[in-house]
């Protein structure tokens, strides 16, 4: 489809699939709201712009496989036992995934991301694969920040409190 999608919705459980080969041709942004919430972005889906994801509160799960993304991506969800899996994808900005307290597992392994990656996890025992290239990690009271090395195969790290 061309032009942007926008979904909005109420309490209770919401799904979004963006299936295999399809194409928003601008920005996606979706608005749910309280209640166990499921998005994913399968294989070689397509978004021309940014993708903003707002979640309330409950466990969510956001899957982004193998997808390409012309603008930032934005993952925010609620509170709750969150799994949030954005793996082997192109984002032509910044990743920024932050999640409420909770339990949550956050993995970016082999993500691609131009302006690039950005973690807060918030509070919970919180479980993390970062793979990002450069980026901020926030794992509650602490934080790792990755910047690129002289060799694009190296990274410096550095963790200091928040």
């Amino acid at each position: 489809m061309t032009g942007n999608l926008r979904m909005k919705t109420k309490d209770g459980e919401d799904r979004y699939e963006q299936t295999t080969n399809a194409v928003v041709g601008s920005d996606l942004v979706l608005a749910l709201g309280n209640g166990p919430n499921a998005v994913a972005l399968n294989p070689l889906a397509s978004v021309g712009g940014a993708v903003t994801l707002k979640a309330g509160g409950g466990d969510d799960l956001v899957a982004v496989f193998l997808a390409t993304i012309g603008g930032n991506l934005s993952l925010a969800v609620g509170n709750g036992a969150n799994t949030i899996a954005c793996t082997s994808a192109t984002v032509g900005g910044a990743v920024a995934i932050r999640a409420g307290a909770g339990n949550d597992t956050i993995d970016t392994t082999n993500t691609v991301a131009a302006g690039g990656t950005t973690v807060d996890a918030g509070k919970g025992t919180n479980t993390l694969v970062p793979r990002a290239r450069r980026g901020t990690v926030r794992l509650g009271p602490a934080r790792l920040d990755a910047r690129p090395a002289s060799s694009a195969n190296h990274a410096s790290c550095s963790v200091s409190p928040s």
